[in-house]
């Protein structure tokens, strides 16, 4: 990469909208363009004034050359560990990035299909009937550019523009985690609520403040490979850092809109006020102000741990010959209406065929959650809200105001898309449930013989019924007071960590099981309804306590709306629970009429529905294109330009039944109180109340202490498949007690239960039967001495023999599980030690067992004095625990 400077404007161009209005081109009807650039495609939508023409996508997984799984290539994922990644990195998460390439070829294919399929468009509707563009993209992901990036020297095709444009072909995600160090210097002391009541977030590691941050120290994404870009880290080591030869950093929604404008790089602003909302350094409270100078400094001060220190210990020297974070996300986030540029740039042009560049709109590009919100037109403040149901669930939703207090450090709030009054700008809540669908394609295998939906829409009461075949759902409204809680996967909203099944029922009794395989008190009808209906409640109260459910609201004479999007949104049943629980009425996409679309258009192909994300963004070019009746003192809102249309792409599926809104409005109280006792009794919170107690899982595993046990870290590990694998090597060291007793039973039991779940879905059998006395633990129960060591016992044993199966297994999804119970480092070396885990950890038992006597001897003598020897360094690996019972817990 050189260093030649791309050749800058005398005067910047004001980038207000009002100040750069290209005109309309001749063409009688006028059409709009928006792109989606999310994880996995690249979308696009064209809308006319009244009707959603054309869309049309492509998948990053069928430009990929690799013969391998396709669809894991276009995600560069790696746990942080010692062997994959910079020591500068405190362990913990993964490092996840995307090759900037990747988006470039996208948009080179994109194009060149849409130009071949307009063709055949009619000559009334033509590609230069495109009047405005816009974007969106995954937010908080970033793209770096080079300092000798310059679009007067872009020609041909947008993959051209690779690698020469950017200083690192490596896009930070939404999906990294490796940010430790910059979240523990922002939420130091109470200062996470600070930055909260700032930014509308708690400090979250995926966002974009934390992420450019962690380049900037480190120099590059963190990830080791050979190259001189990530041989070692910039700042502690020897590497180069690429913040070097950068220009600017860019959020990826930013990105697409700078890829389609004629506007000088450097002075495109890194991202709308919106998606700059989740950056966890921009001012939502006064967008204006841009970034909040403190948040700034500490991420600019945070540097590398120092070799004394321990893994989390941060310095706060910083790093000086770097430049800000601030000024490399310059110019600042701005309004959502914004055009940038004055026309869109020839390559984009000559790549779409359009005939002129001039006299076209581009409005700033946003992020995909709030083109979402656009793209359903959710603008009704406390009453409208947005489900969309994934593999997890996320609810959405438009408020007045911000909280005045934040009560948690979950849920986000983000400046409102669709809110252009600079001076009057309201916001939108973002809350992410991790289970949701998940658990329903869970309990579809274990209760309608895998993947039948139909059955599971039955068993939620929906019927063949031709004109009422939802009737029989809102009758069972409350599943005669049964109502669970599903963990499958650690939950963020609330935060609960212990999985399991929690059950209620809301007459008053808490059912004592969480492990969900005691099904003989309730049928699977009423598991399942239990499930649904819980997850809704859960999402009703926590919209709530986000001030999404306004009791004020301003459309009080109007039902409340629910737009119903994912997967989820094909169940009946479950579109009719939403309408009940939240008392409205949902919508979900319609399925468009051929004679309503033109060739080409994915919407013709069978299946296809809406890509609301990539409409949003063709509404919003076409709200900002309007934004010349400023002049004249008439702005429209974004309702009146674009709500006709996007009413036109919805359709009621469900409405609410007043006899079943009624019932779940006399569950709310008590629902509420048995999801706060599930965060307490999952060490969160502990409940203020009269009651006496029981015990908790935490103050059982306190009683282990009189066990005594021995901890023997292992560390190195054999070579990789062909290689002469030696023994490992171990060091004797006793662990603190307490630490010892959280880590094997509480943390890690329910890794076991997970491990379990997965081989049973997958119809694998696992001769190592699970102990009698865990396989219906309690919330709370008290435990004798002898009780406890029995049940520690049992489930040593069980590790032992359950582990000494796990070589013969070769199934892709047990050895992922295996990895992530073993937390091992990187995923080749997962693969790896599940593959030999039988035989390796045999070898180890044994060893140990041999040892065992002598070894407890030593222990004897040391405890009778008091002392425990300190181990030199910080255990990590495997850990070997065996138990005076002679059994052995592998504590990975």
């Amino acid at each position: 990469m050189g260093n030649k400077k791309q050749k800058q404007s005398k005067k910047k161009p004001s980038l207000r909208a009002e100040n750069l209005i290209p005109p309309d081109p001749d063409d009688s009807l006028p059409l709009h363009m928006g792109f989606d650039l999310s994880t996995q495609s690249l979308s696009c939508s064209i809308i006319t004034p009244s009707s959603l023409v054309y869309q049309k996508s492509v998948r990053f997984s069928d430009l990929t050359d690799s013969d391998r799984d396709r669809d894991r290539d276009i995600v560069n994922l790696t746990p942080v560990s010692s062997s994959t990644t910079v020591p500068c990195l405190p362990p913990g998460g993964s490092i996840a990035t995307q090759d900037t390439t990747l988006f470039l070829r996208a948009y080179d294919s994109l194009l060149s299909s849409v130009k071949a399929d307009s063709t055949s468009w009619p000559t009334s509707t033509t590609l230069d009937s495109l009047t405005s563009f816009s974007a969106s993209g995954q937010q908080h992901g970033t793209v770096y550019w080079s300092k000798s990036a310059s679009k007067s020297t872009w020609s041909s095709t947008f993959s051209s523009l690779s690698p020469s444009n950017f200083s690192t072909l490596s896009s930070s995600i939404w999906m990294d985690s490796s940010t430790t160090a910059e979240l523990d210097a922002l939420t130091s002391g109470d200062f996470g609520f600070t930055v909260q009541e700032v930014t509308g977030s708690y400090p979250t590691k995926r966002f974009t403040g934390l992420q450019v941050a962690k380049v900037r120290r480190v120099g590059h994404c963190g990830r080791r490979s050979t190259s001189a870009e990530a041989a070692a880290c910039a700042s502690c080591g020897s590497g180069k850092s690429v913040i070097e030869d950068t220009a600017k950093v860019e959020l990826i929604s930013a990105f697409a809109t700078n890829l389609m404008s004629d506007c000088v790089i450097l002075d495109h602003p890194v991202a709308d006020y919106s998606d700059g909302s989740g950056m966890n350094l921009l001012d939502v409270n006064d967008p204006k102000k841009g970034y909040d100078t403190r948040i700034v400094k500490l991420l600019d001060n945070v540097s590398c741990p120092s070799p004394s220190s321990s893994s989390s210990g941060i310095n706060y020297n910083g790093n000086s010959k770097s430049r800000s974070i601030a000024e490399l996300m310059s110019p600042p986030p701005v309004i959502s209406s914004t055009l940038v540029g004055s026309s869109i740039n020839d390559l984009f042009a000559s790549s779409l065929g359009i005939s002129s560049p001039k006299r076209r709109s581009v409005i700033i590009g946003t992020g995909d959650n709030p083109s979402t919100i656009a793209g359903v037109n959710l603008t009704r403040v406390g009453s409208d809200i947005i489900i969309s149901l994934g593999t997890s669930d996320t609810l959405m939703g438009v408020c007045r105001t911000l909280p005045e207090k934040y009560d948690s450090k979950v849920g986000h709030f983000f400046v409102n898309p669709c809110s252009t009054d600079e001076e009057n700008l309201n916001y939108f809540a973002m809350i992410c449930f991790s289970n949701g669908g998940r658990t329903r394609e869970r309990l579809c295998n274990e209760h309608c013989g895998g993947s039948d939906w139909k059955k599971f829409d039955s068993l939620l009461g929906v019927s063949d019924d031709p004109i009422t075949p939802t009737s029989g759902v809102s009758s069972l409204a409350g599943n005669n007071s049964k109502l669970s809680i599903n963990i499958d996967v650690e939950e963020t909203v609330p935060i609960i960590e212990s999985t399991g099944t929690y059950k209620m029922s809301l007459d008053g009794t808490l059912a004592d099981e969480f492990d969900d395989d005691d099904k003989e008190k309730w049928t699977a009808e009423e598991e399942i309804r239990a499930a649904v209906q819980g997850r809704i409640m859960s999402m009703r109260i926590n919209a709530f306590k986000m001030g999404l459910l306004d009791s004020n609201s301003e459309n009080e004479t109007e039902k409340r709306r629910i737009i119903v999007v994912g997967g989820g949104s094909n169940s009946k049943g479950i579109n009719q629970i939403i309408a009940d629980v939240f008392a409205g009425e949902v919508l979900v996409s319609k399925v468009k009429s051929p004679d309503e679309q033109l060739s080409g258009s994915d919407l013709l192909v069978e299946g296809n529905g809406v890509n609301t994300a990539s409409l949003g963004v063709a509404c919003r070019a076409m709200h900002g294109h309007t934004a010349r009746e400023r002049k004249s003192g008439k702005e429209k809102s974004y309702s009146d330009v674009c709500g006709t249309l996007i009413d036109s792409t919805l359709e009621c599926v469900a409405t609410c039944d007043p006899s079943a809104v009624l019932a779940y409005d006399n569950m709310v109280d008590k629902f509420s109180t048995f999801e706060l006792e599930i965060v307490a009794q999952s060490g969160q919170r502990v409940l203020e109340n009269s009651k006496k107690r029981k015990h908790t899982v935490v103050e059982i595993a306190e009683m282990k202490r009189s066990l005594g046990a021995l901890v023997a870290t292992v560390k190195g590990g054999g070579g990789g498949s062909g290689s002469s694998e030696k023994h490992p090597e171990y060091t004797l060291q006793v662990k603190d007690k307490r630490t010892l007793v959280e880590t094997t039973v509480n943390s890690r039991f329910k890794a076991f239960r997970e491990l379990r779940r997965v081989v049973h879905r997958k119809g694998l059998k696992i001769e190592a039967k699970f102990p009698p006395t865990f396989a219906k633990s309690k919330l709370g129960v008290s435990l004798t001495e002898a009780q406890l060591e029995q049940r520690c016992t049992e489930l040593n044993d069980w590790v032992a023999e359950l582990v000494g199966k796990l070589g013969e297994i070769e199934d892709a999804g047990v050895v992922e599980a295996v990895g992530e119970l073993f937390d091992l480092e990187g995923m080749e070396t997962r693969a790896r030690v599940a593959s030999t885990a039988g035989k390796k950890i045999e070898k180890l038992v044994l060893a140990k067992l041999e040892e065992k006597t002598e070894m407890e001897k030593e222990t004897k003598k040391e405890k009778e004095k008091g002392n425990f020897p300190t181990p030199a360094t910080k255990p990590e690996g495997v850990v070997l625990e065996v138990t005076n019972e002679g059994g052995c817990c592998i504590i990975f």
